[in-house]
């Protein structure tokens, strides 16, 4: 009889480890659709620049030279920017040689959560792929131990 509680109790564990992540820092800094605090979609590289500072380093598209991408590895931000206006904006974790985005969506995601948190708080993915969770303005890219890669927005 008391194999049958300590598989219980074990169990129960597990599922306490497999929780949603808890919310992340700064809600509402990300908005699905429109940006982040420091680049909203749309907005011009002058604006973006004096918000941000010169990026780390910057690349050009070698199949299309309107499309640059802007690094800031210190604040965990990528800007695409196609010609001078901002297409997408990608958020990184802390991976070398990028730090964490320090923001998250109204309802806590960032890119310190996992899959569960997100599908808890956002709901189902409009689409579900084996490494991306899709959402209305907002693309969670997932490594292959399934943890949040990136997180883009865009239109």
């Amino acid at each position: 009889m008391r194999l049958p509680v300590v598989g219980l109790l074990l169990v129960l564990m597990l599922l306490g480890c497999a929780s949603p992540s808890p919310p992340g820092p700064n809600p509402g800094r990300i908005r699905p659709g429109v940006g982040v605090e420091e680049a909203r979609l749309g907005e011009g590289r002058a604006e973006v620049e004096a918000r941000l500072g010169q990026p780390d380093e910057t690349e050009t598209n070698p199949f299309n030279s309107r499309n640059t991408l802007a690094l800031y590895h210190g604040k965990g931000l990528e800007i695409s920017y196609d010609g001078d206006k901002v297409g997408t904006v990608v958020l990184h974790p802390t991976l070398a040689p990028w730090t964490a985005y320090q923001g998250s969506t109204a309802e806590g995601v960032w890119v310190g959560s996992n899959p569960d948190g997100v599908k808890k708080a956002l709901g189902p993915p409009t689409k579900e792929l084996l490494q991306a969770l899709m959402y209305p303005g907002l693309w969670i890219r997932l490594d292959s131990q399934g943890r949040i890669e990136s997180i883009s927005l865009g239109d």
